[in-house]
């Protein structure tokens, strides 16, 4: 497996885990439905889409104000 895909991973998994065990003691277990693996996998999958999500708009945002740059007159 890709050395950075694992990292990442295990990244979203740390963050996930964390976040589970705020909501439990929050909300609860949920009956025990919040313990089952699918759940913290679901945290997990959003995790990795949000700091995908950010990295795009970061990005997005670099290139943008690179373009601003260039558009501006010399002074």
């Amino acid at each position: 497996m890709d050395p950075n895909v694992n990292r990442e991973y295990e990244e979203a998994e740390r963050e996930a885990k964390i976040k589970l065990a705020q909501i439990i003691e929050r909300e609860g277990d949920a009956g025990g439905e919040r313990t089952k693996p699918y759940y913290l996998e679901s945290l997990i999958l959003e995790a990795i889409g949000a700091r995908h999500l950010s990295n795009l708009c970061m990005r997005t945002q670099r290139t943008r104000s690179k373009e601003i740059k260039k558009e501006m007159p010399a002074t």
